[in-house]
């Protein structure tokens, strides 16, 4: 399952740690980042939700 979970930069993602621990327990859950305004954010990350692409 891919999880598109975005917001406008890295500092505003609600719950950061516990969606990476979610991800670390279960194999089968894949977190695409879409960061819509931040300019530090990796270039594969840069993109709103809707139309993040999944790796």
């Amino acid at each position: 399952m891919t999880l598109i979970v975005g917001s406008r930069d890295v500092a505003s993602l609600y719950d950061a740690i516990t969606l990476d621990k979610l991800q670390q327990a279960h194999d089968w859950l894949t977190l695409v980042p879409a960061f819509s305004h931040d300019p530090l954010a990796e270039p594969g990350e840069r993109s709103d939700a809707p139309t993040s692409r999944v790796r």
